[in-house]
């Protein structure tokens, strides 16, 4: 069908829709994009972005994009055009880049734990368990390294006790 200015054709549409459009609840992609964060962006892209979700015609990002500032792949959001730190020092909006009010600010520790939840929820088993045993490993490895420096402190501390109490019964002696 072309949209010519002279198209006869061209008009209203025949008839309208008796239902709208519903995504399917139980599809995980659904609830994949559904949960995915939309920060970093001015009113009128929110919107869009919005409105994109709810229809079904949000494409996630599969790889990393580009960014237009920096020229670094750092864009890990559909439809953003510069990453969060160039989008943070600017302070504009990631999609059209007009320095407009930012709805809502990037926020780098929900989105961080968002996106590790998303990402478990799609991960197959074998993947979740390497995770799972990864993670344990270094909190493991973190609370060895705080032991170790705890009992550091606490030898230096009772050497620094013992010293003063040498000091003090030699000068009991002396005086």
């Amino acid at each position: 069908m072309s949209l010519r200015k002279g198209n006869p054709t061209r008009g209203a549409p025949h008839y309208q829709n008796k239902f709208g459009f519903k995504n399917n609840p139980n599809s995980k992609k659904s609830q994949y994009i559904q949960n995915l964060a939309n920060e970093g962006l001015c009113k009128k892209c929110h919107e869009i972005v919005e409105w994109r979700k709810k229809y079904h015609k949000y494409k996630p990002l599969t790889v990393p994009k580009k960014c237009q500032n920096c020229d670094q792949k750092k864009i890990k959001r559909a439809y953003h055009v510069i990453c969060e730190d160039c989008s943070l020092k600017s302070k504009e909006c990631a999609k059209c880049r007009e320095k407009k009010e930012i709805i809502k600010p990037l926020n780098d520790n929900e989105l961080k734990k968002n996106e590790n939840d998303i990402d478990i929820e799609l991960m197959s088993e074998r993947e979740r368990r390497t995770h799972f045993r990864l993670m344990n490993r270094e909190q493991f490895l973190e609370r060895e390294k705080k032991r170790q420096e705890k009992a550091k402190l606490e030898g230096d501390n009772d050497n620094n006790s013992n010293n003063n109490s040498s000091n003090n019964s030699n000068k009991n002696d002396n005086g």
